[in-house]
C-alpha cells in the first residue's frame, strides 16, 4: 500500500487534502506540525511521499523535509506553498531535497498528478537501489 503523509498547520487544508486523496488508493496520514509528522514517521514505515506546507509555525516545511531526508533519504517530498522564499525553494529543488512544489490554492487534478508522479519516482528509486544491492552480492 502506498502511503502519503500530509503536513499543514491549518485544519481546513488537511481536510481539503483528505477530500482530494480519499479515493486515490493511498493510505493517508495527517499531521498539524513537523514534529507530529516526524512522530508518525517513527511509527509508520514506509511512507513513500510527504506533502508539506512551507509556512508553518515552529518548523517550516523545508526544515522539516531536510530532517526527513536526513533520516529517510528515499522519501519523496513535495512542498505546498502560498507564499514562500522562492530562492530557498529553488535551491531545495536543485539539491533534490524536494521533488516538486505546488502553489496554493492548488488545482486538485494537478496536485493528484504531482503526488502520483512522486509515488512513481519512489518506486523507480527503490528498484534502482535494489538493483545496486543485488549487483553487489
Amino acid at each position: 500500500m502506498q502511503r502519503l503523509l500530509c503536513v499543514d498547520d491549518e485544519p481546513f487544508i488537511l481536510t481539503s487534502l483528505q477530500r482530494s486523496f480519499r479515493n486515490e488508493g493511498y493510505e493517508l496520514f495527517f499531521a498539524a506540525s513537523g514534529g507530529e509528522a516526524l512522530e508518525i514517521m517513527e511509527r509508520v514505515t514506509p511512507i513513500q511521499v510527504v506533502l508539506s506546507d512551507f509556512q508553518m509555525p515552529g518548523m517550516n516545511g523545508l526544515d522539516f523535509i531536510r530532517l526527513v531526508k536526513a533520516n529517510r533519504p528515499q522519501v519523496v517530498c513535495i512542498i505546498l506553498t502560498g507564499y514562500a522564499d522562492l530562492r530557498q525553494l529553488a535551491s531545495a529543488l536543485n539539491e533534490r531535497c524536494i521533488f516538486d512544489l505546488v502553489h496554493k490554492p492548488w488545482d486538485r487534478a494537478v496536485l493528484r498528478r504531482t503526488v502520483a508522479r512522486a509515488m512513481r519516482q519512489y518506486e523507480i528509486d527503490a528498484a534502482a537501489c535494489a538493483a545496486v544491492v543485488d549487483a553487489g552480492k
